[in-house]
């Protein structure tokens, strides 16, 4: 079972920065809101204000 833990505002770019730093492509899914996954790692959390535009800027896509 994969561990899960709530992002709130900011914290979701942070981690968005992060994972660009240490991989070539970021996985960012919106189910019903933002969802970051990195190997067999999930975040998700609702509280996110990252936009289209932040995503792209950061490498990651939108789906």
């Amino acid at each position: 079972m994969r561990e899960k833990a709530t992002l709130y505002e900011g914290e979701i770019i942070a981690i968005a920065i992060l994972l660009a730093l240490e991989n070539d492509r970021i996985l960012i899914t919106e189910i019903p809101c933002y969802r970051l996954e990195l190997n067999a790692q999930e975040f998700g959390g609702c509280e996110s204000t990252a936009t289209e535009y932040d995503l792209k800027r950061l490498g990651g896509s939108l789906h």
